[in-house]
C-alpha cells in the first residue's frame, strides 16, 4: 500500500531541489517503474536513488546487460526526474577473498559513467560500506575501490561527480558502540 503527499505549487520545490527518494526501481518491471515514476513526478520529487548493481548488470565477465537501466533512465528523464545511481555489489565471478576484483570494477564504473554521460552527473559509490554484510573487506580496500571509481569515472566523463554510499546506522564498533 502506497501513501503519497502531493505538495502544493507554493511549496517552492523545483528541479533544483536537493529533495529525493531512495528506491529499488531497478528491481521492478518496466510497467511498475513507469507507475512509480509517475507518482514520484506527481509528488514533484526531482531525484531518485536506485541501484546500478554490478552483479545484475555484468552477471558474466564481459557481458553487460544495460536494458533495464536504459529503460529506467529514459523513463525518469522523460518525467524530468534525475537518477542518482548506486554503483555497488560485485558479481560472483569478481568476488575475492580480500576484495572484489579492481580491474573489473574499474571497467564497470567507466562503462556506466560513459553510457549515461548525458543523463547522469552524480554517482554514489557502494552502499552501507561501513556494514560488514555490504563491504566485508575493510577500510583500506574500500579506499582502493574509491580510487579506482574516481579514475574510471574521470576517464569516462571528467564532469562526473562521485559521492560516498549511505552509511548503515546499525553497525557496532568492536567496543559495542554505534559506528555510524
Amino acid at each position: 500500500r502506497w501513501r503519497f503527499c502531493v505538495l502544493p505549487p507554493s511549496s517552492g520545490l523545483s528541479v533544483d531541489s536537493r529533495f529525493g527518494v531512495a528506491t529499488h526501481l531497478d528491481r521492478l518491471s518496466p510497467e511498475r517503474i513507469g507507475k512509480s515514476l509517475d507518482l514520484i513526478a506527481l509528488a514533484r520529487i526531482p531525484y531518485v536513488r536506485c541501484g546500478f548493481l554490478w552483479r545484475d548488470i555484468e552477471k558474466e565477465r564481459g557481458r553487460d546487460s544495460w536494458e533495464r537501466h536504459d529503460a529506467l533512465v529514459k523513463a525518469a528523464t522523460e518525467r524530468g526526474i534525475r537518477v542518482l545511481p548506486t554503483l555497488a555489489m560485485a558479481p560472483a565471478w569478481a568476488s575475492g577473498k580480500n576484495r572484489p576484483e579492481l580491474d573489473g570494477w574499474k571497467r564497470f564504473v567507466g562503462a556506466a559513467v560513459a553510457r549515461y554521460r548525458s543523463e547522469i552527473t552524480w554517482w554514489e559509490v557502494w552502499n552501507e560500506e561501513n556494514a560488514p554484510n555490504y563491504w566485508p573487506y575493510g577500510n583500506s580496500n574500500f579506499y582502493l575501490f574509491l580510487q579506482a571509481a574516481r579514475e574510471a569515472s574521470r576517464q569516462a566523463n571528467p564532469d562526473a561527480k562521485l559521492i560516498l554510499g549511505g552509511l548503515s546506522p546499525d553497525v557496532k564498533t568492536p567496543e559495542g558502540g554505534d559506528a555510524a
